[in-house]
């Protein structure tokens, strides 16, 4: 990978974290994003677990059928 194109990469990863905040996020929230994330899952016939956490306080967290451990240690965003 050229730095170049790794430099362009992040510069829109930059771009869309600033688009993509919420103003507002509350419990409510977290549990409907959960359930649709779940359900767009299923839907893909993909075996996900899921994990939303809110200043260290975990709102929402489902592992699917035939997940495992690791399946959580890929949920990395807070």
């Amino acid at each position: 990978m050229s730095t170049t194109y790794f430099e362009q990469k992040m510069e829109s990863i930059k771009k869309d974290e600033i688009m993509l905040q919420f103003t507002s996020f509350s419990n409510e929230d977290a549990l409907l994003l959960g359930l649709s994330i779940v359900d767009m899952a299923k839907q893909a016939r993909k075996q996900i677990a899921v994990n939303i956490t809110k200043n260290d306080v975990q709102l929402f967290h489902f592992m699917m059928t035939g997940t495992t451990q690791e399946n959580n240690e890929w949920n990395v965003f807070s």
